[in-house]
């Protein structure tokens, strides 16, 4: 049923991207008939605007004439994300668009093209290795083609079909060899575009520097070229989302929401669709917030908008069911969940192979609802599924295997297995190393985590290590994220069950100053508090001890953690009864 209503709507949409090509073409054509463009140049624009167009949906029909169960999948993607003709016959945007080759060029530059337009059909359809080669190709053909904005494009397809596939280090690089073409060549929709690319491909590396220069190359780009505000909303993705990582959570909301509102203001035909990724980035943006309502109720309108488009199975449901059930699960309301997960697994098994990297994903969310639940043992068993479909279809250190690795240990450590958590945290580690380099947020969190599974088993000296290294990778890219508490705070604990407490102060009153920055949950900032205190007694410090155990105990009068007081209230009775350390617990 899902490939016969696959099919019917695939059909319907390629006739009706066909009918709009054949509109503009008829405009474009009367427009210069009629004297009515502004110029000869922009007339030729026009006809390769519109030729291009022609070629992308020729390599859709193409690419969905022998489709396999995973295409059909795809279908709507490769219809949908194929260029709108209209811009073909605006004026404003024929001004910033590419002039036309030399005519003693312009064969060799449309058939290289048409490949450039198959790898991004290609890419749509999941067909990663054609969509590689072809990309490969075009750019060894179009660096003897002796145009620059070809040369431009070509590096640029290249990096987009390496940032789809994960290759972070070789898309950063072609991406920021097109991004100079492009430059070079004047071409300024690949200029921004390319910038985004390069900025979300720099953001998944960990590198929040760099991305945040290229997403100010985009924002340049859309200064200097007002006609390129159609792109605005592939800018503010990426701006959302290093918001996020920056902790920027209110400007990350507000990037998100002015997506929406401009998708929703967009008279073009795509605007539904355009409506549907947007809301359901908002969804994903608040969550990452914490505005788990928020989330909620954003991400069942984007499923609502998506199952308008295209029906009740379709696997472009599954990325809002699972938004919608991250959120049930943080709201506590884990039955609703449980059937958001349910009916997410339902619609990838349908659609796609039962090796499919898509079926694991959906396994991999399944498996974060058991873990929620503190189901543990289901929730490994997910996740080694997950694990072994995607080490077979993607190879044993893409980061895509790094996210089950990480997901299982932590089902393996709660289930009282640390040396098993520590296994698979030490593969994560591996791989990311190997993926990110050293300096890198999310090799910092992977050595933590193998740093905590010695601390679960009170083997603090040899956690020591490992703690170190998270620290110091915080100190050298973002040493005021938050995140940088939690390899500060076990540092500091370690310092003082290995009997250095000289050494525990530092890290102890950077974890509390990072958490009280950032008002995070006032236990958690008890939590070092906590620590330092001991420290301090075990310095013969009683004052500050005294001090410290004071204001951790205002935090948690304020926590949903009160059963800590008794603690606290001991450990000063005993400093005021004894005048010396008490024993630490």
């Amino acid at each position: 049923p899902f490939a016969i209503d696959a099919a019917v709507r695939t059909v319907a949409s390629l006739d009706e991207r066909s009918t709009r090509w054949a509109n503009v073409a008829r405009q474009v054509c009367e427009a210069g008939r009629r004297g009515e463009a502004a110029s000869t140049i922009l007339l030729e624009r026009g006809r390769q605007c519109l030729s291009r167009r022609r070629d992308a949906l020729a390599a859709a029909v193409d690419t969905l004439a022998t489709a396999d169960a995973a295409t059909v999948a795809a279908a709507a993607d490769v219809v949908d994300r194929l260029e709108p003709s209209e811009p073909c016959s605006q004026r404003d945007y024929l001004e910033v668009s590419v002039p036309p080759p030399p005519a003693r060029l312009a064969a060799q530059v449309a058939a290289l093209r048409a490949d450039l337009a198959r790898v991004r059909s290609a890419m749509h359809a999941g067909h990663f290795t054609d969509a590689l080669r072809l990309a490969a190709a075009a750019v060894a053909a179009s660096a003897g083609a002796d145009y620059p904005p070809l040369i431009a494009e070509a590096r640029a397809a290249l990096g987009r079909v390496e940032l789809e596939h994960a290759d972070y280090r070789a898309a950063i690089a072609d991406l920021e060899e097109g991004y100079h073409a492009a430059r070079g060549a004047a071409l300024s929709e690949v200029a921004l575009l390319t910038a985004a690319d390069a900025g979300y491909a720099t953001l998944a590396q960990g590198d929040l520097a760099g991305a945040a220069l290229w997403l100010r190359f985009a924002e340049a780009e859309l200064t200097e070229n007002p006609a390129l505000a159609v792109f605005r909303r592939d800018y503010l993705a990426v701006r959302a989302s290093l918001d996020v990582a920056q902790g920027h959570h209110g400007a990350a909301r507000a990037a998100a929401r002015e997506a929406v509102a401009l998708a929703r203001n967009d008279p073009g035909p795509d605007r539904a669709r355009a409506i549907a990724d947007a809301l359901g980035n908002l969804a994903t943006i608040l969550g990452d917030s914490g505005d788990w309502a928020g989330s909620l109720a954003t991400a069942q309108e984007s499923l609502a908008a998506n199952q308008q488009l295209y029906g009740a199975d379709h696997p472009n449901l599954i990325s809002s069911l699972q938004s919608i059930a991250h959120a049930q699960v943080r709201l506590q309301r884990h039955d609703e969940a449980e059937a958001a997960v349910a009916r997410a697994e339902r619609i990838a098994r349908a659609a796609y192979p039962a090796d499919s990297t898509n079926v694991a994903y959906a396994l991999l969310n399944a498996a974060y609802l058991h873990a929620e639940k503190r189901e543990y043992g289901r929730a490994a068993e997910l996740d080694r599924q997950a694990l072994a479909i995607l080490e077979k279809a993607q190879g044993p250190r893409h980061p895509d295997v790094a996210i089950a690795l990480a997901d299982l240990a932590v089902a393996e450590g709660n289930q009282g297995k640390p040396a098993e958590a520590r296994a698979a945290h030490l593969r994560v580690l591996d791989i990311r190393r190997t993926i990110y380099g050293e300096h890198n947020a999310m090799v910092a969190v992977a050595y933590f985590n193998v740093g905590s599974t010695y601390v679960q088993e009170d083997r603090c000296a040899e956690a020591i290590p490992s703690l170190e290294a998270a620290a110091a990778i915080w100190e050298t890219i973002d040493r005021d994220n938050v995140d940088a508490a939690f390899p500060l705070f076990d540092l500091g604990r370690c310092y003082v069950a290995t009997d250095q407490p000289r050494r525990a102060i530092a890290p102890l009153e950077r974890a509390v100053a990072l958490r009280a920055a950032q008002g995070v949950e006032h236990y958690r900032i008890a939590l070092p508090m906590l620590a330092l205190a001991e420290a301090h007694l075990d310095l013969g410090h009683r004052d500050e001890a005294r001090a410290l155990y004071a204001a951790a105990r205002a935090r948690l009068l304020r926590s949903d953690r009160p059963d800590m007081l008794d603690y606290v209230d001991a450990q000063v009775a005993e400093i005021e009864r004894r005048g010396a350390s008490p024993r630490r617990k």
